[in-house]
């Protein structure tokens, strides 16, 4: 899996991380959907389409820009470098399958490698070879419940994973993607159930409280009263894994939009203590300050980050992130030094 981090865009996910999700082969069929669904994007949000119509995230205009085209240029280069080691890791698989062509694991190999590259028909294809020389391959099941997911036959994947979770009830992966699954096609609170039972029973990641977060926002009530649940949860993330970025990030953009400034103002703070350099949380303190209205310590606490830049090493500053950042403050400072600004407009800086 592809994660990058920035100080403010949270997580981005591209593709997924080839795991040991062990399902039965019961009820399963090995011939591909007809017709084969179109390829997902790669950036497709991991909740059912109950979060999408009800749950997008507010946009932020105060928010720092994460350095916009720098993410875009590495989130290319990555994808790149992904499609790369695919490509490779194929073609070795199809010279061990010349040599050895009656091995049924080096058939699944290939079917998970064609499945995370997007080829559907050609994975299917080494399923089928796969199960024709040892249907008793246990990575057969797993690729096969992975590649059903992928092409939304969500209910025969769900299956496959309660049937292999009654047998084998603490499988941690099988957990997680019985989560997956039902954040997919099952209802708020029933996403949010498997979430928690899931998160208590495996090795969490950031992005899996994060995918909790925003199951959360998608249930019934009020929007604060989710707001506030949703952050409960990213703090109880937080104490199980420690200060991650992410889950700062998250948690600080909850605490904005219920209009909690000081609460997303100690948040930064305690993280800016962890770092020898921390321009870009000064600046993301700035930013609260402003949306909060409290303009001349915002005007300050922005001059405070610009300082800090013009602090550094040539070698650092002379960094397109930095000189980006550093257009930022400058911008932001101008904005708050003119004149006529209506009141109505201090909170919510434009870029």
């Amino acid at each position: 899996m592809i994660v990058l981090v920035g100080i403010h865009g949270g997580i981005i996910m591209t593709g997924r991380a080839p795991a040991p999700y062990p399902v039965t082969m019961t009820a399963l069929r090995l011939d591909p959907p007809v017709p084969v669904p179109p390829r997902r994007a790669r950036l497709t949000a991991r909740v059912s389409s109950w979060r999408t119509r009800r749950c997008r995230r507010p946009v932020v205009r105060w928010a720092l820009p994460l350095s916009g085209l720098v993410v875009s240029a590495t989130l290319f280069v990555s994808v790149a470098a992904a499609h790369e080691g695919l490509h490779e890791q194929l073609a070795t698989t199809t010279r061990l399958i010349a040599e050895a062509p009656a091995d049924a694991r080096l058939y699944v190999r290939r079917a998970d490698l064609y499945r995370r590259h997007g080829d559907w028909a050609a994975a299917w294809e080494d399923l089928r070879q796969a199960a024709r020389h040892d249907e008793s391959v246990e990575q057969l099941d797993v690729v096969r419940a992975r590649l059903l997911l992928d092409c939304e036959r969500l209910s025969e994947a769900r299956e496959a994973v309660e049937q292999w979770l009654a047998r084998r009830p603490d499988d941690g992966p099988a957990i997680l993607l019985r989560a997956e699954i039902v954040t997919r096609c099952g209802t708020p609170a029933e996403a949010l159930a498997t979430w928690d039972a899931a998160l208590s029973r495996i090795d969490a990641r950031p992005d899996h409280y994060i995918t909790r977060a925003d199951v959360v926002l998608a249930g019934e009530g009020p929007r604060d009263e989710l707001a506030t649940r949703a952050v409960e949860g990213l703090d109880g993330g937080l104490q199980r894994l420690g200060p991650a970025v992410a889950l700062v990030q998250r948690a600080v953009e909850l605490e904005l939009e219920l209009g909690r400034h000081d609460a997303a103002l100690a948040r930064v703070d305690a993280m800016a203590a962890r770092f020898s350099r921390h321009e870009r949380w000064t600046v993301r303190r700035a930013e609260i300050l402003e949306h909060a209205g409290r303009a001349d310590e915002a005007r300050r606490t922005y001059a405070g980050a610009l300082a800090e830049i013009r602090a550094l090493r040539p070698k650092q500053r002379d960094t397109r992130a930095t000189r980006e950042l550093t257009e930022h403050v400058e911008r932001r400072l101008a904005a708050l030094s003119r004149p006529a600004r209506s009141s109505a407009g201090q909170g919510q800086p434009e870029d």
